[in-house]
């Protein structure tokens, strides 16, 4: 293989060298345009969960009230209506006496209670789910597909980022590819200084290669962090949420409280999973 062969085998390798490096280029600047995408609609999200918060807060103390008639009922509303129509009817029907007509009489009383207290209860869920309706459903609804729309963005910047990755990769097997030619024209028959010379011109080009590369990859890296540390700081304030709108939170949530310092109130309920 002649000198100018040889060449021509660089020249294609540097070509395809630069046409990856500008493709890996595109992905990156794609892949950030999400993430900016994903940072807008982070905050379009917390605006309209800020919205929503005192609704949230009505709601949470609307569960209480119906969680306490709930509590005291202990039975559904027709179960306890058919066991103290049963109690009447043998207080009717039945000659008791007068120990036994007083022991059954305020059973009845107890069931009657607990079946008002299970209409009360069946009350306020129906205004609860009314309220919900009517002051948070549509802004939930839109919360959820933000959230939607937010993941679908995410996994494009990261298929983008792994595609840049894979063109770094194989930005590095043509360096390899690169060397061996190199190799060849030093085994040819030029003269020493013109070997040397066109492989320091070629060992320019590659260092400039590879300082791109590094700088792609810092850059790469510095995103990565600041998007986990964007993560880090949504889960603290979902967190944080939560722990307000319903006073208990996971073990993990937890953990991401405590991590982050936020964590003011130690006897907060936690859930158990």
């Amino acid at each position: 293989m002649n000198v100018d062969s040889i060449k021509k085998d660089r020249d294609n390798l540097n070509m395809q060298v630069k046409e990856i490096i500008a493709e890996a280029k595109k992905k990156i600047e794609q892949r950030d345009e999400y993430h900016k995408k994903i940072a807008l609609l982070k905050e379009e999200r917390k605006k309209l969960e800020e919205s929503i918060s005192p609704h949230i807060q009505k709601i949470t103390e609307m569960k209480k009230i119906r969680d306490k008639y709930n509590e005291y009922a202990r039975g559904s509303a027709e179960l306890l209506k058919k066991k103290v129509e049963e109690s009447f009817k043998t207080l009717i029907e039945f000659d008791l006496s007068l120990k036994d007509e007083i022991t059954l009489f305020d059973i009845t009383m107890e069931l009657s209670d607990r079946y008002y207290a299970k209409k009360n209860a069946d009350k306020v869920h129906a205004e609860m789910q009314k309220y919900y309706d009517e002051n948070i459903k549509s802004t939930d609804e839109k919360i959820e597909a933000i959230t939607k729309e937010i993941q679908q963005l995410h996994e494009k910047a990261q298929a983008l980022h792994e595609e840049a990755m894979a063109d770094f990769k194989k930005k590095d097997e043509l360096k390899k590819e690169s060397d061996k030619v190199h190799n060849q024209v030093v085994e040819t028959s030029k003269s020493r200084a013109e070997v040397q010379a066109e492989i320091n011109a070629h060992r320019q080009k590659i260092d400039e290669y590879i300082f791109l590369k590094e700088c792609h990859l810092r850059e790469l890296r510095r995103l990565e962090s600041l998007e986990h540390s964007k993560k880090k700081r949504a889960q603290v304030e979902a967190a944080k949420q939560k722990l307000e709108r319903k006073g208990k939170i996971g073990l993990e949530e937890l953990k991401v409280l405590l991590e982050s310092g936020q964590l003011k109130n130690k006897e907060k309920n936690i859930d158990e999973r």
